[in-house]
């Protein structure tokens, strides 16, 4: 059951593959394993969770690729403008032939377009969900306090987007003390 939730759910594949190539990474900057072997894998990681789409898996990847440049000019003592060049020049060719999935990427960061906010538009209307989430956690005492409870079937329409409110919404205060 916790495996069919983790590959049939775009967010959940998204940030498995995000913690494969962390640790791929991982294996190659200690040298252990086969370095192609573990490149390959990372590849995969990258090709399937680009395909979820997921906006948080594509600021992963951007953190991990400034990582692993600084790692690569660090460890080989490459001259950075020899290394960073031919990388900018990948990039701006894989933009070409990627156009359209990068397209489409980049129109999930503003798709919402609930309220005319910026920062609204930014977390891709988000924020008012957030926002509605607070009210119904401050609504009362025991609400804040204590949450409304685990296995209670009363829930806002739309899921919390955010681990933390959705914690204090499910357990309180009390529940994210202890």
């Amino acid at each position: 059951k916790r495996l069919q939730l983790l590959c049939f759910h775009q967010n959940h594949l998204a940030m498995a593959s995000a913690f494969a190539m962390a640790y791929y990474i991982y294996l190659i900057v200690n040298q252990k394993d086969n370095l192609w072997f573990n490149i390959s894998k990372i590849a995969l990681c990258l090709i399937v969770g680009l395909l979820t789409l997921s906006k948080a898996f594509m600021l992963v990847v951007v953190g991990f690729a400034i990582y692993v440049m600084i790692w690569l000019v660090a460890k080989f003592k490459l001259k950075s403008l020899m290394f960073i060049v031919p990388a900018i020049v990948v990039c701006v060719v894989g933009c070409f032939v990627f156009k359209d999935l990068i397209l489409k990427i980049l129109d999930r960061f503003l798709a919402y377009n609930t309220e005319d906010s910026l920062f609204n538009r930014i977390t891709t209307g988000r924020s008012s969900i957030w926002s509605r989430y607070l009210d119904a956690i401050t609504s009362s005492v025991p609400k804040l306090l204590f949450g409304v409870g685990l296995f209670n079937s009363e829930l806002l329409v739309e899921g919390s987007h955010n681990v933390l409110i959705h914690f204090v919404y499910r357990m309180g205060l009390v529940g994210l003390i202890m």
